[in-house]
């Protein structure tokens, strides 16, 4: 990464605090909720986009950071593979993959690690009618229980097959990682990684503590957050194939910033397009006014949760 002026301060994250400062150790990001088949949709993109401005800010305050890109590649035979694509999409919004903890989904023996669990006292299985099981981890000091696997009853129309609980495959793929995590952010559709995670993580590493979680605001289509399952996720190949700036889309979804909840429209993405254009038309000017006050409020704004938008 090329150097910056090292001026900014460490941003402080609300709930988690500042994750690095100059001198410290490398703080290790883990990014779950990508997707194991199919492409990244603009949810998921401006997630990605909020650590890369993270990663920037703690470099420009001296500090090291590393991000993990948690993602199971459930590509099916005979398909065009995932990563490829996943890496050609990041790199036309200026964003650097970091590393890759992935393999393909059917070499990662789920069923193995939770009888694990089951046979260390961890998970407890529930049984039910003509057959039907759920396996949980029993509900904690200030959580439910979680479900990690089940066999749905005869009559439930995704039929009889046992399968594992949405997001364990993320979540034993991030537990995997070798040293320790500052930050855990969850990109993905629904709560699942998120409420798993957390409970999963010290059953899996020895009692060690989970990381903090970093879950951005939801960006919507249709009054519904995007999800792919629903419908209403915007694949970031519509973008390119309508021939949209890569920096247009940057700007316009970083302004949504991660607190609340932004409805995407042709106006956000408009709004992305003004603010480059002024962006480009001040730095062909032959002068300027000292950029030193301006670079300060900025570094500011990002020092105070990431307020991307101000």
């Amino acid at each position: 990464m090329a150097p910056l002026p090292g001026a900014g301060a460490p941003p402080v994250l609300a709930g988690v605090g500042a994750l690095a400062g100059p001198g410290a150790p490398p703080a290790h990001l883990l990014v779950t909720g990508l997707p194991s088949a199919g492409p990244v949709h603009l949810r998921q993109a401006a997630a990605l986009l909020l650590v890369d401005v993270l990663v920037r800010c703690l470099h420009d305050a001296g500090a090291e950071a590393r991000v993990h890109l948690v993602v199971p590649d459930g590509t099916p035979a005979g398909e065009e593979p995932l990563l490829p694509r996943l890496l050609a999409d990041l790199a036309r919004l200026g964003l650097r993959p970091g590393e890759l903890l992935t393999a393909p989904a059917a070499e990662v023996d789920l069923a193995g690690v939770v009888m694990g669990l089951l046979d260390d006292g961890r998970a407890v299985a529930r049984p039910g009618r003509q057959g039907a099981y759920r396996v949980v981890l029993p509900a904690g000091r200030v959580s439910g229980e979680v479900l990690l696997w089940e066999r749905p009853p005869p009559r439930d129309d995704a039929g009889r097959d046992a399968r594992p609980a949405p997001g364990l495959l993320d979540a034993v793929l991030a537990a995997r990682h070798p040293g320790p995590v500052a930050l855990h952010v969850d990109a993905g559709d629904a709560e699942p990684v998120t409420d798993l995670l957390p409970r999963l993580w010290p059953a899996l590493r020895g009692g060690e503590a989970a990381p903090p979680v970093l879950r951005p605001a939801a960006l919507g289509l249709d009054g519904r957050p995007m999800a792919a399952g629903d419908g209403n996720a915007v694949p970031l190949l519509d973008a390119w194939v309508m021939g949209v700036d890569p920096s247009a889309l940057r700007l316009a979804l970083l302004g949504a910033g991660r607190h609340r909840p932004t409805e995407w429209c042709d106006e956000v993405l408009a709004a992305g397009e003004r603010r480059l254009d002024a962006w480009r038309r001040g730095a062909a000017r032959p002068a300027a006014p000292p950029a030193a006050p301006l670079r300060q409020r900025v570094r500011a704004a990002l020092a105070d949760d990431l307020d991307v938008p101000a």
